[in-house]
């Protein structure tokens, strides 16, 4: 999205780094002009100190370093604080606004931090503490679900709704073979993306159980899911992979597959990889979330496991004119059209055509 806005503003992308390896550490930001836009530059945060969910002193002093680079920016860049509009991504971003009165803030929701894996009750309410700052503090906030649509839409004024977006042309149909799945026996049953909290362990390890001359090929990190499932033959971690080569792994699955359990976060959550598995063409099966089923005519939609296993079966004898149907669907969630979308809506809220950063 940050390339898409670099064409008519001036985009600062910060990263934060709260731990890095020590020969890559970051003391200071520094610049990176992006080859594709003008008008976007890349930041590096410095080392910020970690656990800072645990210490309330920690947030704070994180928060006021990369306060003080943001201001750092606009002094070099003689910005006025009354043109900038921040980003938040995270509740805890609060930390950072509240050093800037005079800043138009948006709070972009993609999930429900309060209910996400590994979060405990004294967590979720510093959370809680954040978000309602944010979205007293936000002058619009955009939620990528329904769900987190309702759980704003009466705490701020300006609440609009905006599926994620995704990159559907890495993810586009293509014909070039991937090494490593060649050596992997067809058919092929694979999934892409954060695997930790997401993914119902059970429901993997039972379909593979009950398919055994299928494969299941899963791609990304591979938290919560080594222990658990290494011991099946028919089940393939490849562990991470650069971003670059997913599209090309999607692409030589004969089905995709979302198998994600029903916890709060996941049912908060309006998974991007939805719309890349749809622009492969492939058929993707999925468990019934409340975001997924909205895209019901290009889903197999389950609800346990025997459902799970049936629509797998189905999927691969489909009809071949289903493929382009999907990714003719798909490219209504590629990046142009969210953001011109969520464009549509800050201009009418902020009151601007150009100029913002």
């Amino acid at each position: 999205m940050a390339l898409r806005l670099a064409k008519y503003y001036k985009v600062f992308y910060i990263t934060l780094n709260s731990y890095r390896e020590k020969k890559n550490q970051n003391t200071n930001f520094s610049w990176k002009d992006m080859e594709e836009e003008d008008n976007l530059y890349m930041k590096t945060s410095p080392f910020l100190i970690p656990f800072s969910i645990r210490l309330k002193i920690i947030r704070t002093i994180n928060g006021y370093r990369v306060a003080r680079q943001i201001r750092k920016i606009l002094s070099e860049n003689n910005i006025k604080e009354a043109e900038l509009l921040i980003f938040a991504y995270t509740p805890i971003s609060a930390e950072v606004i509240k050093h800037f009165p005079n800043v138009k803030v948006h709070y972009d929701c993609a999930d429900d931090f309060t209910t996400w894996h590994g979060i405990n009750r004294s967590h979720a309410a510093i959370y809680k503490e954040y978000e309602k700052f944010i979205l007293e503090r936000a002058l619009s906030v955009s939620t990528a679900s329904n769900h987190m649509y309702e759980k704003f839409v009466n705490r701020n004024k300006n609440v609009f709704y905006i599926p994620n977006g995704a990159d559907t042309e890495l993810f586009s149909h293509t014909n070039i073979k991937n090494e490593k799945l060649k050596q992997i026996q067809k058919p092929i049953i694979g999934f892409v993306g954060a695997t930790s909290g997401f993914l119902d362990v059970d429901l993997i390890k039972n379909i593979a159980l009950k398919r055994p001359k299928y494969s299941f090929v899963f791609v990304g990190p591979l938290e919560g899911l080594e222990e658990s499932l290494r011991n099946i033959k028919n089940i393939y971690l490849l562990g991470r992979r650069p971003y670059e080569e997913l599209g090309e792994y999607v692409n030589n699955f004969d089905v995709c597959m979302i198998p994600a359990n029903k916890k709060p976060a996941s049912v908060a959550a309006d998974a991007a990889k939805l719309y890349q598995f749809l622009s492969s063409g492939n058929p993707v099966v999925s468990i019934n979330l409340p975001e997924v089923s909205k895209h019901s005519d290009y889903v197999y939609l389950a609800s346990n496991i025997e459902e799970f296993v049936s629509k797998i079966d189905v999927s691969l004898s489909e009809d071949y004119f289903n493929r382009d149907k999907r990714i003719a669907y798909s490219s209504n969630f590629n990046w142009d059209n969210t953001t011109d979308n969520l464009l549509k809506h800050l201009r009418g809220v902020h009151g601007v055509e150009d100029g913002i950063h």
